[in-house]
């Protein structure tokens, strides 16, 4: 005749409090151990936020465009570019584009040209000379923002 289950699963949960009972200070120490190592993980690494992208400017010297870099290549969400008054307050969306959800990877992008999946009623307005803007990028898994000025009278470099 066997043993019934209730028995069988008393006896291993006895036997387990008697382990517990003989290596206490073992596995205190080892659940202490993993407690810091997850607060260290979450608070210091930060797994589950967003990463911070960086991201260069470069107007062109017509003043028509300008082109963003970014310091990898990701899988943009969204684009938007907000101007600025004075004080660096934020002002009004200037222009804001949602790329298609197939869009490839990208890591360079330029403001005033027509990107993929663009509707017409999607084009960039043409920025004032002089005013500062600030751009905000979301891609999966990263954000940015950078805050730029385009220069009526660019400056030449030499050589």
């Amino acid at each position: 005749m066997g043993l019934g289950t209730s028995y069988i699963v008393r006896e291993r949960v006895r036997a387990a409090w008697r382990l517990l009972e003989e290596h206490r200070t073992l596995v205190a120490l080892s659940a202490l151990a993993g407690v810091m190592t997850l607060a260290y993980a979450v608070f210091f690494m930060g797994p589950f936020g967003a990463r911070q992208m960086v991201i260069l400017y470069r107007p062109s010297p017509d003043l028509g465009t300008v082109v963003f870099n970014l310091d990898d290549e990701y899988r943009l969400r969204n684009i938007r570019v907000v101007s600025l008054d004075e004080s660096g307050r934020e002002g009004e969306t200037v222009w804001k584009f949602r790329p298609p959800g197939d869009a490839p990877k990208a890591s360079t992008f330029v403001y005033g040209v027509g990107m993929r999946g663009a509707k017409p009623d999607d084009a960039a307005p043409a920025l004032a000379p002089g005013k500062t803007y600030r751009l905000f990028v979301g891609a999966s898994g990263a954000k940015g923002s950078i805050d730029f000025r385009i220069d009526p009278k660019p400056r030449r470099a030499r050589g």
